[in-house]
């Protein structure tokens, strides 16, 4: 098994913030992919990633190599309050048409599925997209629930939801959810350090608990392949990738 270590002052995706910030972003000037990005976990037999993300030259590309409905890619933060301005807005430049969908994930775990979509136009120039949640804040799938505007962690794409096949090469940039906040996906709190088929080790603290990047705790054996984050007895904490 790999093991990726991002050591990160992420502590705050655990628990919800009265004083949260009011937005998120990524401009993407900074040209090193934040580690707040990460492709859903939705792998074939083959362990295919079906969103590529490469950040260069001022923008984000995503490579889209589709093959199961609905997988997905997305950014988490910690907790912002969109309700005064529930807008995430960007730029995209694609040579081909497409549908992008977009959702917002809180708290506790809902997110929204309102079949929030835009239709992507071809073109040689970025062009300017907004995704209005005004009165969409809803999960619908699997159960009703309201998704709660003050306590917003991550925000997510779908490209051409419910394809079961699609390809393309697509860019972004500008990327903003809310009002101000991180203009560089919280890059700051990423540390990169490579820890490939060595055991993580933390001198002086011990394992305490086990999230999932939307605060659910797991099992240990439930972590065999993902994105998670690793709370320490000291109260630090690690976010691990972990690929089979």
């Amino acid at each position: 098994m790999k093991l990726f270590l991002l050591s990160t002052l992420i502590g705050l995706l655990l628990i919800t913030n009265v004083n949260a910030q009011n937005g998120f972003g990524d401009n993407f000037n900074d040209n090193t992919l934040s580690c707040r990005w990460t492709n859903q976990v939705n792998y074939d037999t083959n362990k295919r990633i079906a969103y590529n993300l490469t950040e260069t030259d001022g923008i984000l590309r995503v490579d889209v190599d589709i093959m199961e409905a609905y997988e997905n890619f997305q950014v988490a933060f910690p907790v912002i309050d969109i309700s005064s301005n529930p807008v995430l807005a960007l730029r995209i430049k694609s040579s081909n048409d497409f549908r992008l969908s977009a959702y917002v994930g809180d708290t506790n775990e809902y997110n929204t599925n309102a079949n929030i979509y835009l239709d992507i136009n071809a073109g040689i120039d970025f062009q300017d997209y907004r995704f209005d949640f005004t009165g969409r804040l809803l999960q619908t799938f699997p159960s009703d629930q309201d998704v709660n505007p003050k306590a917003i962690i991550t925000f997510g794409f779908f490209v051409n939801p419910g394809s079961s096949s699609y390809t393309n090469t697509f860019y972004m940039e500008d990327v903003q959810i809310g009002t101000a906040g991180s203009q560089n996906g919280g890059i700051e709190s990423c540390i990169l350090t490579n820890l490939e088929n060595k055991s993580i080790q933390h001198k002086d603290k011990v394992l305490m608990r086990i999230f999932t990047p939307l605060g659910q705790e797991v099992k240990p054996e439930q972590t065999t392949e993902g994105l998670f984050i690793y709370q320490y007895s000291d109260g630090s904490t690690d976010k691990v990738m972990k690929l089979e």
